[in-house]
């Protein structure tokens, strides 16, 4: 039996991504199972989730090779404001004759 959980978390500071702790276990009556978890977008296990959701595909396999699989979804918001960068104030004088510049 494989129990995993749905996570939800906002972006690293900086990043636009999260790392996660995926908190899924695999029990068996007969001894403790392997555990396999495959991204959707390729990436390692440990590598940083994207903001967006990723799929994970966990496959636990017995010591007799009965195996079953669960998918847990990583959600990773954006939730980080830009930051501006304005340009100093510009002033200039109004070409000759007009009432304002080309």
């Amino acid at each position: 039996m494989i129990q995993t959980t749905n996570l939800t978390k906002s972006n690293d500071p900086g990043q636009c991504g999260a790392a996660f702790a995926h908190g899924t276990t695999a029990t068996d009556n007969c001894g403790t199972p392997s555990l396999v978890g495959v991204r959707d977008d390729g990436h390692s296990l440990s590598d940083p989730y994207p903001v967006g959701v990723t799929t994970i595909t966990w496959t636990a396999t017995d010591i007799h090779s009965n195996s079953s699989s669960a998918t847990q979804t990583i959600t990773v918001n954006d939730t980080e404001k830009p930051v501006l960068s304005a340009h100093a104030d510009i002033a200039q004088t109004n070409d000759a004759g007009q009432c304002g510049r080309r």
